[in-house]
């Protein structure tokens, strides 16, 4: 059973959860933001200040007022899927546009005439920001964009020194620790977490490691059972008198067995380690490891017989490292750029399509391979709840310079918004009556970034907003909450990457169009009680 309401109270019954989201988020954005506890069940309380960690933890009983929430929160959460930072900033600017708009359909203004007017405002402020923005090239940028998203300047010093260590292609990772200390770990040479496949191949019984120098690189992706497969290949491992490392995603028993006591003998040195992944995920990163070593991937499909190859499908390194679950492959002389540059173009297409968190880790673990070198970030803390603080304020900082790199920095403090005031002023001098209502909707929500940043730090919202429309004509010239005074914010570091405040801005329109033109509510019998 299900109940049915179409009166006009389902709008107001709908963005009281939209209100209340905004009111629990609002008071952790800017420099002054305070933190927020989450009361988990059956798991420790967290305090974070991170949107996207404290979203999907509300739920209303009310279910009307939790459509309003379901909708703004799932907005805000593929922000942060797409570009890992702006979710507080899309409900701020959501729920702005939804209370003008509120106003407007109050005074007998058609909803659905607001909400084209809100999508025409889009292009025209997303334009503005653009504009204001500058390459996020250099490295005080980039620390200071690490800086602002994680609000710590010790974490984006962090941030900032893995970036410049791995380079604009190199990969960034975020992992937590016991250790009272956080910590920068980088990965000189290709890495995965997977490793060898047996523990009789180790020879650094201190550091538990395999060690090979200049071994060939044989990829199989499948299970190899049968002796004879491989039985061409050692026998010109033995005559070249270098090491060979199989990367395969399984191996008989027996064999491995066999292979053990020939290295035991001194016969040969062939050390098995495990694939990088499992299923689809393997064969892209096994094709990644072809494009860095030069070798063939033999599968069911390639049309090779294993038993007839020799050498000459195999791939060479300088160096390579494997231990229990990790393997670090070093020098690439047989390296195809092409085919780097190709699967690197291909899967980077791959992250932009998907909102699958552990699609977009599997990925990026692609994308570390190709690019040969990589750094975690390793958060450490005296308690748990530090920890995940510090965790979280990474993973802000990470996805911050990220979509800097792509998209270039814009200035902070919600400024870059009220650069699209004036160009959203002649749009709509030139609109219909009703449209204009929507455009003056989007306009006042360009302005509550600013003004409830200013708040938080004590100040009032609509002074600051008021003298910093004043001044637009210098777009990185505006107010700095942390120390209450207007400055150049490039040279403050106050900095957002411009994919991030248009990703958000667009999102926030689109989302608050469609509960603005809400007029009625199916709720399940279940959700009711």
């Amino acid at each position: 059973m299900a109940y049915v309401r179409a009166d006009s109270e389902i709008l107001n019954a709908v963005t009281v959860g939209t209100e209340k989201l905004a009111k629990v988020l609002r008071p952790n954005y800017g420099p002054n933001g305070r933190n927020t506890v989450l009361s988990r069940k059956h798991d420790i309380p967290l305090i974070v200040n991170a949107g996207k960690k404290i979203l999907p933890e509300i739920q209303l009983d009310d279910p009307d007022a939790h459509i309003g929430v379901a909708l703004l929160r799932d907005a805000a959460l593929k922000v942060d899927r797409q570009t890992g930072d702006g979710t507080i900033a899309t409900v701020i600017l959501a729920d702005a546009m939804i209370s003008a708009g509120k106003r407007m359909i109050a005074s007998g203004y058609n909803p659905v005439r607001l909400r084209l007017g809100m999508q025409k405002a889009v292009p025209v402020v997303e334009e503005a920001i653009l504009a204001s923005s500058i390459p996020a090239k250099e490295r005080d940028i980039l620390c200071a964009v690490a800086t602002i998203a994680s609000d710590n300047q010790e974490i984006g010093e962090y941030v900032e020194n893995a970036f410049v260590a791995v380079g604009t292609d190199g990969v960034v990772q975020v992992t937590d620790s016991q250790e009272a200390q956080s910590r920068v770990e980088i990965s000189d040479g290709l890495c995965y977490d997977y490793g060898f496949q047996y523990a009789g191949f180790v020879d650094d019984p201190v550091e538990n490691t395999v060690n090979l120098e200049k071994p060939y690189i044989l990829l199989v992706n499948r299970k190899i059972n049968d002796l004879e497969e491989l039985r061409n290949i050692f026998h010109c491992v033995i005559k070249e008198k270098f090491p060979l490392l199989i990367i395969t995603k399984e191996m008989d028993q027996k064999l491995l067995d066999f292979i053990y006591a020939n290295n035991y003998r001194g016969v040969f040195r062939v050390v098995v380690g495990f694939g990088p992944g499992h299923g689809s995920t393997m064969t892209r990163n096994m094709h990644a490891l072809s494009s860095k070593t030069g070798g063939l991937v033999i599968d069911e499909d390639c049309g090779l017989d294993l038993s007839s190859c020799g050498l000459e499908i195999c791939g060479r390194v300088d160096h390579a490292v494997l231990k229990k679950e990790k393997t670090i492959l070093k020098g690439f002389s047989k390296e195809n750029k092409a085919m780097v540059m190709a699967l690197r173009k291909y899967t980077k297409r791959l992250l932009a399509e998907t909102d699958s968190v552990y699609e977009i880790e599997k990925l990026n673990a692609t994308l570390a391979i190709l690019a040969g070198n990589s750094a975690t970030l390793v958060a450490g803390g005296t308690t748990e709840y530090e920890m995940f603080e510090r965790m979280h304020r990474m993973e802000n900082a990470v996805s911050a310079i990220y979509a800097a790199l792509r998209s270039g920095v814009a200035p902070g403090g919600g400024k870059a918004y009220l650069m699209g005031v004036p160009a959203l002023d002649k749009l709509i001098e030139n609109a219909v009556e009703e449209e204009r209502m929507g455009m003056l909707c989007v306009a006042e929500a360009l302005r509550a970034p600013t003004r409830i940043i200013a708040e938080n730090a004590g100040y009032r919202g609509s002074a600051i907003v008021g003298k910093l429309e004043e001044n637009l004509n210098d777009s990185f010239w505006g107010f700095d909450a942390a120390t209450g005074t207007f400055r150049d914010l490039r040279m403050a570091g106050i900095l957002d990457p411009a994919e991030t405040l248009c990703v958000a801005f667009r999102t926030a329109a689109d989302i608050a169009g469609i509960i603005l033109t809400v007029s009625g509510a199916v709720v399940g019998d279940e959700e009711k009680k």
